[in-house]
């Protein structure tokens, strides 16, 4: 029997294309369903992965470059923590007073998760985002700076399949407990 002698190479990251989809979403920030593509980079273990998110509502409102919604996330996973950014402009349309309106949303997201042991775990996050509506028929509105920022204690134990939560419970402070059954 032959033993390799070889020496072992240290681990490269090499994102490469891991995914391309075209996908329906539900954004429940608009209230809409949207589709879009999207294409994925990944290193070979996953650790590393950046996704870019492209779709356009121009069939809807007729400004084709007006329409462009895009995302674009990265998640890093390293040591059990975990952080995420991305950048995004989103766009809608909605008729709050019977006049079409665009809203357009461009901003900025940072995540970042800590474990503390096996159940428990610190979230943390900002968004930050400049939001305008325009219309149709009338002049702008004005611009709406938005920035949310969220700590959390999470304590998490519950088991997932692949259709959903089997049992266990999820408590975060700012959204109150949850039981999965």
């Amino acid at each position: 029997m032959a033993v390799d002698t070889a020496e072992a190479l240290p681990y490269q990251k090499a994102p490469k294309p891991r995914l391309i989809q075209n996908a329906i979403g539900v954004s429940p920030s608009f209230n809409s369903t949207m589709g879009f593509g999207q294409l994925a980079f990944s290193d070979v273990l996953g650790n590393e992965q950046w996704v870019l998110t492209i779709a356009n509502d121009s069939s809807g409102f007729g400004d084709f470059w007006g329409g462009w919604r895009a995302g674009s996330p990265t998640f890093n996973q390293h040591n059990g923590s975990t952080t995420a950014s991305a950048a995004f402009r989103l766009t809608s349309l909605y008729d709050p007073t019977r006049v079409l309106r665009r809203e357009v949303r461009v901003g900025f997201v940072g995540l970042a998760s800590y474990p503390i042991n096996r159940f428990d775990r610190i979230d943390a996050s900002s968004r930050c985002g400049m939001r305008r509506t325009t219309c149709c028929a009338a002049a702008a509105d004005p611009t709406v700076d938005l920035v949310s920022n969220y700590l959390s204690l999470v304590r998490d134990n519950s088991r997932w399949s692949w259709d959903g939560p089997l049992g266990g419970y999820r408590i975060e402070p700012d959204r109150g407990a949850s039981r999965a059954t």
